[in-house]
């Protein structure tokens, strides 16, 4: 799932994962802190693509909340603002990845298509 306040970045992250990608599903793309938390209740996706500012809330806040929910829950964490006690309190709170959306946007496919591959892996071997 995607939560992420800006249509453009969202777009953009749903083309370059669905181009990059094709082993993920991605199950819905909210813009609101609310609506965010209602759509990982219906879904409980294996992962999270979460935005820190947004509309009526915050992506640490909701990081919080999927991982007491959801511990398994990768979460990756999308940010301009690349400031060190964001990183820092993402990485407490169990962030898989923390990418400055300026700097780091091109290097989000590689990582989630890489964690699914582990994930899928896992799966396969547990069974």
């Amino acid at each position: 799932m995607i939560v992420e306040d800006s249509k453009q970045t969202s777009d953009r992250l749903v083309a370059d994962l669905t181009a990059h990608c094709p082993e993920v599903k991605i199950v819905g793309v909210a813009a609101t802190y609310p609506k965010g938390l209602e759509l990982f209740s219906q879904e409980r996706p294996d992962a999270a693509l979460l935005d820190i500012h947004m509309p009526e809330g915050n992506g640490i806040s909701l990081l919080k909340h999927i991982k007491k929910e959801m511990p398994e829950c990768m979460v990756v964490m999308l940010t301009n603002l690349d400031f060190p006690e964001f990183r820092k309190e993402c990485a407490i709170h169990g962030a898989e990845a923390f990418f400055h959306k300026s700097d780091d946007f091109e290097k989000v496919p590689g990582f989630v298509g890489g964690m699914a591959s582990m994930h899928m892996l896992q799966s396969q071997s547990a069974s």
